[in-house]
């Protein structure tokens, strides 16, 4: 048995960013810690994000850390003392704060074994392996890969011929032996550990008793602004209905769930799935509502089907058509979508009564400016037929995606560290659009959309006595981890308050 510390690192964003997150609840950690569990280890879960929601810190000039600051997970590492830490980071925010934390724990104690997982990770190894801290990188699904990793540790034997890993060997050059085979039985997995993730957090940030729910894993569709398919394989793979049901009745009695959201673009990809998941929600009478808030497939969703997705409790569904251009579409995102069935797709969901929200982005390598008011046009054209809520994102250019590839080779991606790996910076200049005016564009469209005149952000909804802050404290922190020690910083002389924590 080991002793292994999980953690989701805290995300540094830029300040006009920060009141823009969203809070990510990590299920497919939760999902590793129970496989941990099952194989005789001892975990413990630390969600840096979550559990430390509520804070906000200024650091480093306009940068904002959201979440626990690393002093207190640093702490935590003292108190459990684990023989292996992994970190989990599913966007490229987070890895400024993994840089800092590994350091830290081989700071605390050089003999513990790190190791980091995640979409970020998994698409880019070498990246996170250019951390001399981290010791092994979890290509892609971890509930397998994982366990037979620390039995290997356990043992003593050499990990570096396993499957499903990256690591350094002796002369610094990375090794990447990515994993031939994904779990094709999901159901063999154990539920996810909810109780060592922060649920009732989740609450009362969100302000709904909702919950994240996948079921299924896998993406065969070439989209070039995606990873998924590195991560979690090009074949589609589902849960069964029953399994589905019992993990939504497990969520219903004892957190007291009353909305799922499903986060998986195959929902409706197999329309005898999809017809089985409904039907067996209204027959377990759950009572509860939910969102399909990934994009959904709109060729499925006929009347027979809509039907049933009001009756099982489906109140909203998310559309992603990213472009209003067939040329971006086909040519610089391959995604295979006709917006043609889109549109009717979405008016036939209006008028069953359901909501619809609509997800574009603009700003890709090689669009112009004509291509991206073709988007905005398409978008006005779905807000006459009743669409309430449209998100604009700015095309980023994710490590491991095709989009990366082809902005790489037309010199357009800025210089720019990591916490602009959001979809409301400009990443991307060309001589046709450059970063400042496509970010002039996406929030005046965000704006005219969504507010009617009014602040998009008034709209979002927080929950009853737990309000957001909107002016970060400045702090001081080590950005490279130094020897416990007990000193206190001072505050510069200008702060009305204190500002620096005592380092633990």
């Amino acid at each position: 048995m080991m002793r292994v510390l999980l953690v989701q690192p805290s995300c540094i964003v830029s300040e006009r960013c920060a009141d823009r997150v969203l809070p990510f609840l990590p299920v497919g950690l939760a999902s590793i810690a129970s496989a941990l569990r099952a194989s005789g280890h001892q975990v413990k879960l630390l969600d840096a994000l979550t559990s430390g929601w509520g804070q906000r810190w200024r650091i480093e000039g306009n940068w904002i850390e959201i979440g626990l600051p690393e002093e207190e997970i640093a702490a935590e590492i003292r108190r459990f003392r684990p023989q292996v830490v992994g970190f989990s980071v599913p966007f490229t925010t987070q890895m400024p704060r993994m840089r800092s934390l590994a350091n830290w724990v081989k700071a605390i104690h050089p003999e513990i074994f790190v190791v980091c997982g995640g979409n970020h990770p998994s698409a880019a190894p070498e990246d996170t392996l250019a951390v001399p801290e981290v010791d092994v990188v979890v290509l892609g699904e971890g509930e397998e890969i994982f366990p037979r990793l620390l039995a290997r540790l356990e043992r003593g034997q050499s990990y570096q011929r396993m499957d499903g890993i990256a690591y350094r060997k002796e002369n610094g050059v990375v090794s990447n032996r990515p994993n031939p085979h994904f779990i094709e039985n999901l159901d063999s997995l154990p539920l996810p550990a909810y109780d060592l993730i922060p649920v009732k957090a989740f609450f009362k940030i969100s302000g709904k008793r909702g919950i994240p729910l996948f079921t299924s894993r896998g993406c065969g569709k070439p989209c070039t602004f995606c990873s998924f398919g590195r991560v979690h394989g090009t074949t589609v793979r589902r849960k069964s209905t029953g399994n589905i049901i019992k993990e939504m009745k497990h969520l219903v009695e004892f957190y007291g769930v009353r909305e799922f959201f499903f986060d998986d673009d195959n929902l409706f990809s197999d329309r005898e799935a999809a017809e089985q998941l409904l039907s067996g929600i209204v027959a377990e009478n759950l009572r509860i509502q939910w969102t399909a808030r990934n994009g959904v497939d709109p060729a499925a969703l006929d009347e027979i089907i809509l039907a049933k997705v009001m009756e099982s409790g489906g109140k909203r569904l998310h559309f992603s058509p990213e472009s209003g251009s067939r040329r971006v579409l086909n040519s610089i995102l391959e995604k295979p979508v006709d917006l043609f069935i889109l549109e009717h797709a979405i008016a036939r969901s209006l008028e069953a009564g359901l909501k619809v929200s609509c997800h574009f982005t603009i700003g890709h390598p090689g669009e112009t400016l004509e291509e991206v008011y073709e988007t905005l046009n398409f978008a006005w054209k779905l807000r006459s037929l009743g669409v309430d809520d449209f998100d604009f994102s700015l095309a980023v250019p994710y490590a491991g995606t095709g989009l990366r590839a082809k902005a790489e080779n037309m010199g357009c991606i800025l210089p720019h560290p990591e916490p602009m790996y959001m979809p409301h910076e400009g990443c991307l200049s060309t001589d046709e659009i450059t970063a400042e005016e496509m970010v002039r564009i996406r929030d005046t469209a965000e704006r005219e959309f969504n507010s009617r005149g009014l602040v998009v952000g008034l709209k979002q909804k927080v929950a009853p006595g737990k309000k957001i802050p909107h002016a970060p404290e400045d702090r001081f922190f080590y950005t490279v981890a130094p020897q416990p020690r007990t000193h206190t910083i001072s505050p510069t002389p200008d702060e009305d308050q204190e500002t620096a924590e005592e380092v633990v």
